[in-house]
């Protein structure tokens, strides 16, 4: 009988919240980490082994290997 293989394991979620965006000729957003750190981040930064590969209006796409995932930018009135 084969021995059965265990499936390999799936990267880490990035646990970060988007607190703000700013737009110009170098998009950037800031996130604030699981941690508490609030962190700036522009394309092909790197945070937690996820790049931030693009910054669209509403969200923002991470990728880690073959995986992605995209973190919503939350707008809210004050």
């Amino acid at each position: 009988m084969p021995a059965e293989v265990a499936a390999p394991p799936r990267p880490q979620d990035l646990e970060i919240t988007i607190v703000g965006i700013v737009t110009g000729p170098r998009a950037l957003i800031l996130v604030r980490t699981d941690r508490g750190q609030l962190v700036p981040m522009a394309e092909g930064d790197d945070l937690h082994g996820w790049t931030l590969s693009k910054i669209e209006p509403l969200r923002a796409i991470f990728r880690r290997d073959a995986d992605e995932t995209a973190v919503p930018i939350e707008y809210r009135a004050n």
